[in-house]
């Protein structure tokens, strides 16, 4: 959520730059999009304060900010934006075993072909996670449910 408050700033300072007339009104919903921000951001922490299990698996590592600011660890199964090869499947199978890890997630825009192959060999399930979604904290707050009923 860092990162969003960045780009809810700016784009309120862009849309004053052409519509000075409508500065106030741009400044509120700013401040009141803000405070609903802090308040899923304190509700986030609280939510992955507990864990002690930190680590989840994605298909492709669209979560990054979201694991940085709340101490989680993605783990993707894209390689560097490719397939994974034999190797790292088998290593990434052997640690969510470790980590009894029983979810992976996706993004709606990724097939997910190797995603339902590992999901296959660690008998987990497959949740889809939508980091373009339209609701932007609406999405937050369901991710961050997501993940943290993944963590054991």
């Amino acid at each position: 959520l860092e990162n969003a408050a960045i780009q809810v700033e700016n784009i309120c300072n862009g849309l004053i730059q052409f519509d000075r007339k409508n500065a106030e009104y741009y400044r509120q919903n700013k401040d009141n999009f803000l405070e609903d921000m802090r308040a899923l951001d304190r509700e986030l922490k609280q939510t992955f304060a507990a864990k002690k299990n930190r680590t989840f698996i994605v298909y492709h590592p669209a979560w990054s900010y979201f694991a940085r600011d709340y101490g989680l660890v993605q783990v993707p199964i894209m390689e560097e934006e490719k397939e994974p090869g034999p190797k790292y499947l088998a290593g990434l199978i052997d640690m969510a075993r470790e980590n009894n890890i029983s979810v992976i997630f996706v993004d709606p825009q990724f097939n997910p072909k190797s995603a339902e192959v590992i999901a296959r060999e660690m008998n987990a399930r497959i949740v889809v996670l939508d980091p373009l979604a339209e609701d932007y904290l609406q999405n937050m707050r369901h991710t961050g449910e997501e993940i943290s009923k993944s963590l054991k």
